[in-house]
């Protein structure tokens, strides 16, 4: 005997709760579970109170535009980069430019957080590309968490801002914006 229920449609006008907000640790310990998935790159925390300086810093920033909205900001040094080239290059994979490879690295950490985070079968996320940033672009207020990690011994700090909690469709009828 089958058994048919009827599924109705979620309708646009449900509010998903506000997104809840990984900590800091949640930021380190994903960030090193991706690290070593990816490249297999050792990893670890700094010590505390030392705080090693990035040199020739690059950071790629991805902006979330969906169920949940923010900002994720990866930030290292040059040498990071070259690091990730000559293994993908070992590894006989074709490398278009180191920041390429940096700025696959924030959206695919970009990816893995939203997939550890938020995903759930409401969950909505436009396109994901981390773009080339700088501190001067970052959102006004402090972020609501950080992390620095060491990746084969080379700093890579982590800052994620969180917007409020899912604004309405605009131009909705059954919101009364349209």
């Amino acid at each position: 005997m089958t058994t048919q229920l009827a599924v109705k449609p979620l309708s646009p006008c449900v509010a998903l709760p506000s997104p809840r907000l990984p900590h800091s640790l949640e930021l380190t310990v994903l960030f090193r579970e991706f690290v070593q998935y990816w490249t297999g790159f050792r990893t670890k925390i700094p010590d505390l109170g030392v705080r090693p300086s990035l040199a020739d810093p690059v950071e790629y920033a991805t902006r979330w535009n969906g169920s949940v909205k923010g900002t994720l900001v990866l930030r290292s040094s040059n040498r990071l980069l070259e690091k990730l080239a000559a293994f993908f290059q070992d590894q006989g994979a074709s490398v278009p430019s180191k920041n390429a490879l940096f700025q696959e690295m924030a959206t695919l950490y970009s990816i893995f957080l939203v997939h550890y985070a938020w995903m759930d079968e409401l969950f909505e996320l436009g396109p994901i590309l981390a773009r080339p940033s700088r501190p001067a672009l970052w959102p006004p207020d402090q972020p609501h968490a950080f992390c620095a990690v060491e990746v084969e011994g080379e700093p890579v700090e982590i800052r994620l801002w969180l917007d409020g909690p899912r604004q309405s469709r605009k131009n909705d009828p059954l919101e009364g914006g349209g």
